[in-house]
């Protein structure tokens, strides 16, 4: 199933065996069509209302024509995973995935010429593919891949040397403040405030179970690049699902987001995304090993027991911080990939591949979006081929953006078992 607004393509979803699908979208007006095989559904408008679940339902009475082919790199050996869109001009009209054997087949298009490409294959364009109603087109030729994540991580003797880019003065006082102590839905969450570094004060919340005074084992939660920051209303879910079972919470705003914005604007606002922008990200990660050692001094922490959670943005911050830090555990993911270091073959300090290839053998669990970018899903194989110890990925069928809802069982199982 395919979601349309002004025929860009914004979202699309897999079917279950009866025939169900769940996509989440913004609130807006959107055309609504379904393909399977050479059979497609007439297309509906629809709208879609704000922090509503709304059913709709669409059958298959037209055909359409499909186009076949393979993703390979060398001409030969098959990319699994990889994303594959057909256009007409600049328009996506529709995208697939290859199989494990690098085999992709994209169906129910109408009649008319295609253009493929692939993220994985960047440059290479397969042009002029003509569809016909009810048929199957095979490709021309394969689409071929480049080497897009298959580089290696900096040598251990420049990984030292970027390592000391991240260190910090242990020293500095905390001068913690306590602004605000709040009783939420069967847990305590403080507002605390510290100093990382000289000239950085940080904001948090640090929830804590009811009941008794610990020690607690504590997840550490990195939040995603939207401008809530700590406040994120996802987090409240996890604080609440994770204090419930007996642990104790830490969120902090990373650099230039929520309480820390700069001039009113906030992360996103700054050119070419704020977790390229090195001050922050080597702030951030300053921040979060800071909020380690700030959680030594708390009585009710067990900090032998600590792992993070990251979503989004917050993958790339904890991929930093498991690299450097042996208090930390295990280590939950929420839409990860290699994100913006596709396509880089020089060593950068903002590449995360270098600090994933450095996590120790801690456990790792990741909820991905099968309609993700493709480049994140081709990047995220990428990454558990990095990973050293035990590892879980479960694909969501999704876009970036897993909905807790889907995952927090998931998670909180899971954390019961490594942590």
């Amino acid at each position: 199933m395919h979601a349309f607004q002004e025929e860009k393509l914004k979202g699309s979803a897999l079917c279950d065996a009866e025939g169900r699908f769940d996509l989440l979208v913004l609130p807006g007006d959107y055309t609504l069509e379904a393909w399977s095989g050479d059979w497609r559904s007439a297309p509906r408008d629809v709208k879609v209302e704000e922090r509503a679940i709304q059913d709709f339902q669409l059958e298959l009475s037209e055909r359409g024509g499909s186009i076949a082919g393979w993703v390979t790199l060398n001409a030969t050996t098959p990319i699994p995973l990889a994303g594959v869109l057909a256009l007409q001009g600049r328009e996506v009209r529709a995208r697939t995935y290859t199989d494990d054997q690098g085999r992709y087949e994209i169906t129910g298009l109408n009649p008319g010429v295609y253009n493929l490409v692939s993220p994985v294959a960047m440059g290479d364009t397969v042009e002029s593919v003509h569809v016909k109603m009810g048929a199957v087109t095979e490709a021309p030729r394969n689409l071929r891949a480049t080497e897009t994540f298959s580089r290696l991580p900096a040598e251990d003797d420049v990984f030292e040397v970027m390592k000391q880019v991240f260190e910090y003065d242990k020293e500095i006082p905390f001068d913690t403040e306590i602004t605000e102590r709040r009783q939420i839905a069967g847990y305590v969450r403080e507002k605390i405030v510290f100093t990382s570094t000289h000239d950085e004060r940080v904001p948090g919340y640090l929830a804590l179970p009811g009941g008794n005074n610990g020690p607690y084992p504590c997840v550490v939660t990195l939040h995603a690049g939207a401008y809530t920051g700590k406040d994120r209303s996802d987090f409240e879910l996890l604080r609440r699902r994770l204090t419930a079972i007996g642990y104790a919470v830490l969120a902090l705003d990373a650099k230039y987001y929520n309480e820390r914005q700069v001039n009113g604007k906030f992360g996103a606002d700054f050119p070419g995304q704020i977790y390229r922008r090195r001050d922050a990200i080597v702030q951030t990660v300053v921040d979060y090993r800071r909020a380690l050692d700030y959680l030594a001094t708390r009585s009710e922490i067990d900090t032998t027991r600590i792992g993070i959670y990251g979503g989004s943005m917050g993958t790339f911050h904890g991929s930093y911080l498991a690299a450097f830090e042996p208090r930390i555990k295990a280590f939950v993911m929420r839409g990860p990939g290699l994100g913006h270091d596709r396509w880089n073959t020089t060593v950068r300090i903002n590449d995360t591949l270098h600090y994933v290839a450095r996590i120790g053998e801690i456990p790792v669990i990741l909820f991905s979006g099968y309609y993700d970018n493709p480049w994140a899903v081709q990047g995220t194989l990428r990454l558990l081929d990095l990973l050293k110890g035990p590892t879980k990925i479960i694909w969501y069928n999704t876009t970036h953006t897993v909905p807790p809802a889907l995952y927090v069982d998931e998670m909180l199982a899971w954390l019961k078992e490594h942590l």
